[in-house]
């Protein structure tokens, strides 16, 4: 089994892999990404967002070493998400990761940011990619989304996103210099759509 089928099987069955045994067990412990802990594991996990990212996900599909992780979770208020993005393996220099708007299988358009690069800054307040791989996390709320104009999601429109987010119609796509388009993808899902890719 290569190492991104082992990674895959080990998440649809609820074990945890070393990169990833910290948010599991955040998870686990009923806590959410921030730390915060919430004393009611059921809640988290219904307000909880993850994927696995894969270069086979990509559309067309491409080969790489590339490997990501990514976990949204919505705050008690409903107004903000919290994520933790963790990638590695990109045979490119990163240049930016976005929440996109699109079912498996279709490119859409860019939701929000995650992160950027100098080259690629992204909106005010985008956290910094980091070089090489790791862990960048942060907050998303209607300012920091970006919209999908052309597929009827207007800058600010934040109650879209977690609409789109609960019908399993976002996707996490990191792009790096050899893969402009993206070089690891994942949708989104919850824990009522099924397994996390």
């Amino acid at each position: 089994m290569s190492h991104r089928g082992l990674i895959s099987f080990l998440l649809l069955w609820g074990a945890s892999t070393p990169v990833w045994a910290a948010g599991t067990a955040r998870w686990a412990a009923g806590t959410t990404v921030a730390g915060e802990a919430s004393g009611r594991v059921a809640s988290v996990a219904a307000r909880r967002f993850e994927a696995t990212l894969d270069p086979f996900e990509e559309v067309p599909a491409i080969s790489s070493d590339a490997q990501g992780w990514i976990v949204l979770e919505v705050e008690p208020g409903g107004d903000v998400l919290r994520y933790e993005l963790r990638y590695e393996g990109l045979e490119g220099r990163v240049s930016q990761a976005h929440l996109h708007f699109g079912q498996a299988g279709v490119n859409g358009g860019v939701l929000a940011w995650l992160c950027g690069t100098a080259d690629a800054p992204g909106p005010a307040d985008t956290p910094d990619c980091p070089d090489g791989g790791g862990v960048v996390s942060g907050k998303l709320s209607a300012g920091e989304v970006t919209g999908a104009t052309a597929q009827g999601v207007p800058p600010g429109g934040f109650q879209a996103l977690l609409q789109a987010l609960r019908a399993g119609l976002v996707y996490a796509n990191v792009h790096s210099s050899a893969f402009p388009g993206g070089e690891a993808r994942g949708q989104l899902r919850g824990p009522r759509q099924g397994a996390a890719r």
